[in-house]
């Protein structure tokens, strides 16, 4: 296998996974302020890789916070109408 083909196949599913959870964050974000939470706990696995996801909800005005023993992000900071 070519080494330029691997690397942008590794770079594409690293996008994938990276939407999935994106998708699953903003699932649970639809249901906290649907039921009229303060906070939504999203499980993330792996939270050594975290800081693109970090920034992406910071920048949208959310607050993020990791548990790194629990594998949870918790975002708050939205308002309730």
């Amino acid at each position: 296998m070519d080494i330029e083909f691997a690397k942008s196949q590794f770079i594409r599913l690293w996008e994938i996974q990276n939407q999935l959870l994106l998708n699953d964050i903003d699932g649970e974000l639809r249901n906290a302020v649907g039921y009229g939470k303060r906070e939504c706990h999203v499980y993330i696995g792996d939270a050594s890789n975290m800081q693109d996801v970090i920034a992406y909800y910071s920048n949208k005005g959310f607050k993020c916070r990791l548990n790194e023993e629990e594998k949870i992000m918790i975002l708050s900071g939205w308002t309730l109408s």
